[in-house]
This record gives C-alpha cells, structure tokens and sequence, in this order.
C-alpha cells in the first residue's frame, strides 16, 4: 500500500485496496495535504460555517472541520483541545453538559459529506460521533495508519479484504465500536453526562448529512435526486427541510420536503417512528 511516514509516527497508509483503487479511483489524502489545504481559509472556522465535500471518503477532510470548529468556539474549546497528555476534559455535569452536546451537533448539521463507496461513508460517521462524544478521532488508526491493534482487528473482522459491499449493520456495528474503544481507551466517561436523546439526535444529523450517491450525476445509489438537509436550532426546538442537491447555490430554492419546528424529543421520537 502506498504510505508516507511522517515525523516519526505510524505511516498513513493512502489505499485500502488496489481493487478499491481500480473500482472507486479511491486515494486519501495525506494528513499534512488536509491541513495545508484548510489552512487556506481566512480566519477561523465558525459553528455555523457550512461545508460540503463531494467526495469524502471516510472523512480525512471532515473529522479536521469538525475539530477546528469546535476547538476554535469558546464554547466548546475546552473540551475538544487535547491537554498535553493528549487528553480532552470531561463534559460539565448536568444541563451545561448538554448545551456543550447541542453546540457541537449542530456544528455537524452544517457539514456534508457524500461519496460512491457506502463504507466510507459509515466510516465517516462513526468517525465524527466519536469525535463529538469522547474528543477522539477513535477510528483513524485502524482505518488510515493501521496502528492500533485493537481497530484493525476489528475492520478486518468486519469487512475481510475491505470488501465494497456494505454490512447489513456495518453502520450501526461502527458505532457500537466507537463506544467499546473509548471503554478501552478510558475516555467513555467524558460523555457520561450526555443524554440518549442528544446522542439519537446526533445520529440523526449524521445519517441525514453524510450520503452515499454520485455528487456529479446528483443521484443516490437508487438513481434518486440526492438532497441537502437544512438544520434549524431554535430555543430547544429543530426543524429540518430537505433541498434537492441540484438547486444548492440557487436563487430561494423552495424545499421538497420538510419537518415542522419541534421539541428535540418530538423529533427524534417522529424519526424512530417514521
């Protein structure tokens, strides 16, 4: 596999396969190419800020966004900036736990990501909720370096030979990996304060924001317009509408389709239920 070590760490490995590289042309991007890039954009990135990559593999350039965003509200920069030990401090006890959770969900609702490879786009996911609930990027070792023993064994389990074809739960089993790792890692009770109901909550912005489809030909893998969900956080409530991926950029593009202004637990309990 191609691979570049740098400064001393474990080599970041740019292929999964060489059948994934004939099949998808698929090739990360180096870490140092990511941040050279972003480093690129004036000032500091903001919660709010909307960003869209087309084609995100499983989330080298998102997992990044994410953090300079969290890391550069004052808000929430404490608890996304490692200590020198590396470490992030624990959510606050209680509600300001919780306003700390809906800050960095909803600096998840205002990025997007698809791609053609629905692996990577579980990755992706699973990628970012470990992120905002442990102030880890927990899944980037086995995916990217191979460098921790306990992920890799674990994809390979999962997906022998990085095989294209997506896990009937591969998504849900990401997850769920996620949260034993930071049982390993000692880093679970970080998010210990943070309710079931804002963890559904951010699944739900993931699965809405994060597609598998072909951004150029604006289709999902069914040959459906693909769309862009719209988030609105209001005084406890969220909304969403949904816009064809075509109209973005448009002149006051009218929604599809949309959900009206609720309680956070009304929303999530429509979802379950939808």
């Amino acid at each position: 596999m191609a691979s570049k070590i740098t400064n001393g760490a474990a080599p970041e490995q740019l292929i999964k396969s060489k059948k994934r590289v004939r099949d998808l042309a698929e090739v990360y991007t180096r870490s140092d190419e990511v941040n050279a890039m972003l480093n690129l954009i004036p000032g500091k990135v903001s919660i709010e800020q909307t960003f869209l990559e087309p084609a995100c593999g499983n989330g080298n350039f998102l997992i990044e966004i994410l953090r300079r965003k969290l890391q550069a509200d004052a808000a929430t920069h404490a608890y996304f900036e490692p200590d020198k030990k590396g470490r992030v401090a624990q959510f606050p006890k209680r509600g300001k736990a919780e306003d700390v959770a809906l800050l960095a969900i909803r600096a998840v609702a205002s990025i997007y990501g698809f791609d053609i490879c629905p692996n990577n786009i579980a990755e992706t996911q699973a990628r970012l909720y470990a992120y905002v609930m442990y102030g880890e990027d927990l899944l980037l070792p086995g995916f990217i370096t191979g460098s921790d023993l306990h992920t890799q064994a674990y994809i390979e389990a999962v997906t022998p030979e990085h095989a294209l074809p997506l896990a009937t739960d591969y998504e849900a089993c990401l997850f769920r990996f996620a949260d034993q790792m930071a049982r390993l890692r000692k880093t679970h009770e970080r998010s210990d304060a943070i309710s079931p109901l804002l963890r559904d909550m951010l699944k739900l912005v993931l699965a809405r924001n994060f597609q598998q489809g072909d951004f150029l030909a604006k289709q999902d893998s069914a040959g459906q317009p693909l769309t862009v969900g719209k988030w609105t956080f209001l005084s406890g409530k969220v909304r969403l509408e949904d816009f064809l991926l075509a109209d973005v950029g448009a002149d006051q593009p009218k929604p599809v389709s949309g959900l009206p202004l609720r309680t956070l637990t009304e929303f999530v309990k429509g979802a379950r239920n939808a």
